[in-house]
């Protein structure tokens, strides 16, 4: 979760973008990903994705916060 005065810390970036690269995602999805994991971003874009692919999302966020 982000924090709550809206700033991320450099280990949430750089986590989220290791989720993103294992899900393969192009650049610009990755990054409003981001954007929206950190409360930057209300696009509806993640919206069209698949429940899988949003489940998968869960999954790594998940096994990554884990194996911290």
């Amino acid at each position: 979760p982000a924090p709550s005065n809206g700033k991320a810390s450099e280990a949430q970036v750089k986590m989220l973008f290791a989720v993103i690269g294992d899900l393969g995602w192009s650049l610009d999805d990755g990054a409003e990903y981001i954007g929206q994991q950190l409360g930057l971003d209300s696009s509806p874009r993640l919206k069209e994705l698949s429940k899988a692919d949003a489940s998968k999302a869960i999954d790594s966020l998940r096994s990554f916060q884990n194996a911290q």
